[in-house]
Protein backbone atom coordinates (compact mmCIF):
# COMPACT_ATOMS: atom_id res chain seq x y z
CA UNK A 1 0.00 0.00 0.00
CA UNK A 2 1.06 3.32 -0.60
CA UNK A 3 0.50 6.59 1.40
CA UNK A 4 0.29 9.32 -0.28
CA UNK A 5 2.03 12.32 2.16
CA UNK A 6 -0.19 15.25 3.44
CA UNK A 7 -3.37 13.05 4.14
CA UNK A 8 -3.35 11.20 8.03
CA UNK A 9 -4.69 7.70 8.27
CA UNK A 10 -5.92 6.41 11.08
CA UNK A 11 -5.61 2.11 10.97
CA UNK A 12 -6.55 -0.19 13.16
CA UNK A 13 -3.84 -2.53 11.93
CA UNK A 14 -0.98 -2.83 14.41
CA UNK A 15 1.03 -4.19 12.00
CA UNK A 16 1.34 -1.66 9.39
CA UNK A 17 0.14 1.78 10.12
CA UNK A 18 -1.00 1.71 14.10
CA UNK A 19 -2.56 4.72 14.72
CA UNK A 20 -0.04 5.92 17.44
CA UNK A 21 2.40 6.18 14.41
CA UNK A 22 0.44 8.12 12.20
CA UNK A 23 1.26 10.65 9.79
CA UNK A 24 2.42 13.83 12.04
CA UNK A 25 1.72 17.40 11.20
CA UNK A 26 3.97 16.99 8.04
CA UNK A 27 2.12 14.43 6.59
CA UNK A 28 4.55 11.66 7.14
CA UNK A 29 5.11 8.40 8.77
CA UNK A 30 7.91 8.43 11.41
CA UNK A 31 9.16 4.81 9.45
CA UNK A 32 9.34 6.85 6.42
CA UNK A 33 10.94 9.42 7.81
CA UNK A 34 13.20 6.93 9.60
CA UNK A 35 13.84 5.04 6.53
CA UNK A 36 14.93 8.17 4.03
CA UNK A 37 17.82 8.82 6.51
CA UNK A 38 19.23 5.01 7.34
CA UNK A 39 20.34 3.65 4.27
CA UNK A 40 22.34 0.93 5.64
CA UNK A 41 19.05 0.02 7.60
CA UNK A 42 20.29 0.09 10.92
CA UNK A 43 17.21 1.08 12.35
CA UNK A 44 15.65 -1.92 11.08
CA UNK A 45 17.85 -4.44 12.57
CA UNK A 46 17.23 -2.69 15.33
CA UNK A 47 13.31 -3.21 15.15
CA UNK A 48 13.58 -7.10 13.67
CA UNK A 49 15.49 -7.73 16.97
CA UNK A 50 13.23 -6.27 18.87
CA UNK A 51 9.98 -7.70 17.75
CA UNK A 52 11.48 -11.39 17.14
CA UNK A 53 12.58 -11.54 21.09
CA UNK A 54 9.70 -10.43 22.45
CA UNK A 55 7.34 -12.80 20.30
CA UNK A 56 6.25 -14.86 22.87
CA UNK A 57 6.60 -12.74 26.07
CA UNK A 58 4.51 -9.56 25.27
CA UNK A 59 0.73 -9.45 25.65
CA UNK A 60 -1.35 -7.35 23.61
CA UNK A 61 -4.55 -6.19 24.92
CA UNK A 62 -7.77 -8.26 23.80
CA UNK A 63 -5.27 -11.20 22.06
CA UNK A 64 -4.02 -14.27 23.88
CA UNK A 65 -0.54 -14.92 24.16
CA UNK A 66 -0.34 -16.59 20.93
CA UNK A 67 -2.35 -14.37 18.64
CA UNK A 68 0.39 -11.68 20.58
CA UNK A 69 3.00 -13.84 19.69
CA UNK A 70 2.19 -13.82 15.76
CA UNK A 71 1.60 -10.26 16.21
CA UNK A 72 5.37 -9.35 16.94
CA UNK A 73 6.63 -12.01 14.00
CA UNK A 74 4.15 -10.25 11.33
CA UNK A 75 5.44 -6.99 12.44
CA UNK A 76 9.45 -8.37 12.61
CA UNK A 77 8.07 -9.74 9.12
CA UNK A 78 6.70 -6.02 8.03
CA UNK A 79 10.57 -4.63 9.19
CA UNK A 80 12.37 -6.95 7.09
CA UNK A 81 9.80 -6.63 3.70
CA UNK A 82 10.74 -2.81 4.28
CA UNK A 83 14.32 -3.11 4.41
CA UNK A 84 14.18 -5.51 1.09
CA UNK A 85 11.90 -2.30 -0.94
CA UNK A 86 14.40 -0.27 0.68
CA UNK A 87 17.39 -2.01 -1.08
CA UNK A 88 15.01 -2.56 -4.28
CA UNK A 89 14.49 1.25 -4.74
CA UNK A 90 11.03 0.93 -4.16
CA UNK A 91 8.92 2.66 -1.35
CA UNK A 92 9.04 1.39 2.13
CA UNK A 93 5.41 1.54 2.98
Amino acid sequence: MTIEFGRPQKSDDLIDHPDHYAHDDNGIEPIQFIMANDPRGYYVRGAVTKYAARAGHKRYDGMDLVESEITDWKKAMRYCEMRVRQLEGKPVI
